[in-house]
């Protein structure tokens, strides 16, 4: 995909295009990658949430990854997890707006 569009993570353009091409917003999107700089602080700079995973490789420091996960597999279950956290982060805010 970035010889398509001609940036390499952590580029926000990378993110950007992705999220255009799938018709999502990136506050409903979850990135999953293996790298914190390019994977979680990449994706996050534009609203993103990113889930670390250690199944290939391990990064001595997850950094502000919104989860961590050891296989892929535990992907839907942190997936929901953070799919109720905004649904209650949302409903907070209309109850308080």
């Amino acid at each position: 995909f970035s010889s398509e569009v001609g940036v390499r993570k952590p580029h926000p353009q990378i993110f950007t295009d992705a999220l255009r091409k799938v018709g999502v917003d990136a506050a409903r999107a979850v990135f999953v990658g293996d790298r914190v700089r390019e994977d979680v602080q990449g994706p996050q700079r534009l609203g993103m949430r990113a889930v670390l995973t250690r199944e290939w490789r391990q990064e001595d420091d997850p950094g502000a990854a919104d989860a961590v996960i050891q296989r892929l597999g535990e992907l839907p279950a942190v997936v929901d997890r953070l799919a109720a956290g905004a649904q209650a982060a949302d409903t907070y805010n209309e109850v308080t707006s």
